[in-house]
C-alpha cells in the first residue's frame, strides 16, 4: 500500500484529524462495488440499502453512494441451490448474474457477490472520507424523498443525496436543482448545491474540520454535527419539502475547554422536538459534559413548519464535570439518552489503561444547580467501540455496541446491564443499521472486509443474533 494511502486509512481507524484531501488517483471508482464502507441506510420501505463508500485509502478519485437491492438479496437468501464455496478465501472474478456460495467454515453464512445487487445506474460520486449517514424523510410534490446526509471529511462538508423510487427503481440526486425539478445524469459527482460548507449569509462562518457525528431531530428539522476539531455545528433542515437545502445556521466553537482542542463526539437533545430542552454533548477528551441551549430569543418553532431561515445559535451553559466519566476515562464514542427514564448510556473507547466500557448514568442537578450525569453502573465491552444504538427486535429494548477493533457487536440488556449476545460480524464493522419495516433484520457495513453483513434477529431462530449472509466476498483494500 502506498504510504499516503496507509496514512489515510490509519487516520480513519484512529479517528485522528488528518487533512489529506480528496482522492488523487484519477482512477474512476466502481459504481457497482462496496469498498471501505463507512455507513449505510435502509430506504424505500426496506427495499434498498444505500451504502456510503468512503474511499479512505484514496485508491479512487471519489467515494460513492451505491444502492443495493435488498429484495434480491432476501430472495437469494432462501434458495437451496447454493453450494459450498470452493475455498475459505474464495472471490468470484465477475458476476453479471447473482452468485452465492456457503461459507466453507460456517455453512449457515451465505456469501454473495455484491455486483449483481448494485443498482449501479443510480450510483452517485461523493468526496473521500464520507462518514455515517442520517436520513430525513419528507414529501415533495406528492413524492416521498429520503435525504441521506453525511459528513465528508476531505472537503469538509455535510453532503446530502436525495433518494426517490421511480417505478420501482432508485433515483439518487445530488446535482443541479435541490428542488428535484431537474433531470438526473447517470453516475454524477455531487456538486456544491448538495454540500453544506458555509453559512448562506457569507464566508465568515465555515463548517469546522472533521465532521464526525450527525444527529437528526426530525420534529425540529435540525441536524447537530459534532466535530473532532472545532466544536458543534447546527444545520437548519426544515425547508426540505419546499426545495430549500440544509443550511449551516450556527457554529459553537470549542464548547469545553480553553486550549481550543477538544472536539465533540456526540450531540443529543434531552427532549427531541422541544426547542427549550438542553442538548447534551460528549467530548473527545476531558471529563466535562457539555450542556447547550438555543440562544434566548432564537426564532425556533416548536415543530418544523417554517421554510424561512431560523436563528439556531447555540450557547453553552457552564460545562459540568460529569462523574460518570471518571471511572472509565474520557475517550467517549457514543451517547444515548432516554428522556422518560432520565438516564443516559455513555460509550468509552479504551483509554488511560482502562478497557472499553459502557456506563449507565442518571441525570441530576449538582449542588450548584448544574446538570450532570452520575454513574449508576458500568460494564466492559468489546475492543474499539465506535457506535451505540437502541433497538427492540422482540426481546425488549437492547443496546447494540459496534466494535471496530474486535469485529463484534455486543447486545446488552439496558436494565440488567449484562451482555445477552455477542455477534461476530467480520473485520472492521463501521456501522450497524436496522430496517424499521422489519425489526428482525440488521445490516453491518464491514470497512475492512469491504462488504455488508446481514444479521438475523428473529426471536428463537436457530441463527438468532448471528450473521446469515454477506453482501460481497470479504476482501482487503489490496484486493479491491
Amino acid at each position: 500500500m502506498h504510504p499516503s494511502a496507509r496514512l489515510s486509512l490509519l487516520c480513519l481507524l484512529a479517528l485522528f484529524g488528518c487533512d489529506v484531501g480528496g482522492g488523487k488517483s484519477g482512477v474512476d471508482a466502481p459504481v457497482n462495488r462496496i469498498f471501505l464502507p463507512s455507513g449505510a441506510a435502509v430506504v424505500a420501505k426496506g427495499k434498498r440499502l444505500l451504502v456510503v463508500n468512503s474511499n479512505s485509502d484514496l485508491r479512487y478519485s471519489t467515494g460513492t453512494v451505491v444502492p443495493l437491492n435488498l429484495e434480491a438479496v432476501a430472495a437469494d437468501r432462501v434458495l437451496s441451490k447454493w453450494q459450498l464455496c470452493p475455498a475459505v478465501d474464495y472471490r468470484p472474478k465477475a458476476a453479471a448474474e447473482p452468485f452465492c456460495c456457503r461459507d466453507l467454515l460456517d455453512p449457515r453464512v451465505l456469501s454473495c457477490d455484491d455486483r449483481p445487487y448494485a443498482e449501479s445506474q443510480a450510483t452517485v460520486r461523493i468526496g473521500s472520507f464520507g462518514a455515517s449517514p442520517v436520513v430525513q424523510s419528507f414529501e415533495r410534490n406528492g413524492q416521498t424523498v429520503e435525504r441521506l446526509m453525511f459528513g465528508v471529511r476531505a472537503d469538509p462538508s455535510i453532503t446530502f443525496v436525495d433518494a426517490v423510487d421511480l417505478d420501482g427503481k432508485p433515483q439518487l440526486t445530488c446535482t443541479a436543482a435541490v428542488s428535484g425539478a431537474a433531470s438526473t445524469p447517470k453516475n454524477p459527482k455531487c456538486d456544491a448545491a448538495f454540500k453544506v460548507e458555509k453559512t448562506v449569509e457569507g464566508l465568515e462562518t465555515k463548517l469546522p474540520e472533521e465532521p464526525f457525528d450527525l444527529h437528526l431531530d426530525e420534529k425540529l428539522g435540525v441536524v447537530y454535527v459534532g466535530h473532532l476539531q472545532g466544536g458543534i455545528s447546527v444545520l437548519d433542515a426544515c425547508g426540505a419539502p419546499d426545495g430549500i437545502p440544509p443550511r449551516l445556521a450556527g457554529v459553537l466553537f470549542f464548547p469545553y475547554d480553553t486550549n481550543r482542542t477538544t472536539g465533540v463526539t456526540a450531540a443529543v437533545p434531552a427532549a427531541p422536538g422541544d426547542p427549550l430542552s438542553p442538548i447534551f454533548t460528549t467530548p473527545r477528551t476531558g471529563l466535562n459534559l457539555g450542556v447547550l441551549y438555543f440562544r434566548e430569543g432564537a426564532s425556533l418553532p416548536g415543530t418544523c413548519s417554517a421554510a424561512a431561515a431560523r436563528d439556531l445559535t447555540l450557547v453553552a451553559a457552564a460545562p459540568s464535570a460529569a462523574t460518570a466519566f471518571v471511572p472509565r476515562g474520557a475517550d467517549t464514542r457514543g451517547l444515548l439518552y432516554q428522556p422518560d427514564k432520565q438516564r443516559a448510556f455513555i460509550l468509552y473507547r479504551n483509554t488511560q489503561g482502562n478497557p472499553a466500557a459502557l456506563s449507565r448514568a442518571r441525570l441530576a442537578q449538582n449542588a450548584v444547580g448544574q446538570l450532570e450525569f452520575a454513574p449508576a453502573e458500568s460494564i466492559d465491552v468489546c475492543a474499539g467501540p465506535s457506535q451505540l444504538t437502541l433497538h427492540n427486535y422482540g426481546r425488549g429494548p437492547r443496546l447494540f455496541v459496534t466494535c471496530f477493533d474486535a469485529g463484534q457487536i455486543y447486545v446488552i440488556d439496558p436494565e440488567l446491564m449484562v451482555v445477552t449476545e455477542n455477534i461476530d460480524v467480520g473485520r472492521g464493522p463501521s456501522m450497524l443499521v436496522f430496517d424499521e419495516n422489519d425489526v428482525s433484520i440488521a445490516y453491518v457495513t464491514g470497512f475492512i472486509d469491504n462488504n455488508v453483513s446481514v444479521v438475523d434477529l428473529r426471536v428463537n431462530s436457530p441463527t438468532e443474533a448471528r450473521v446469515i449472509q454477506r453482501i460481497g466476498f470479504a476482501r482487503t483494500s489490496a484486493q479491491l
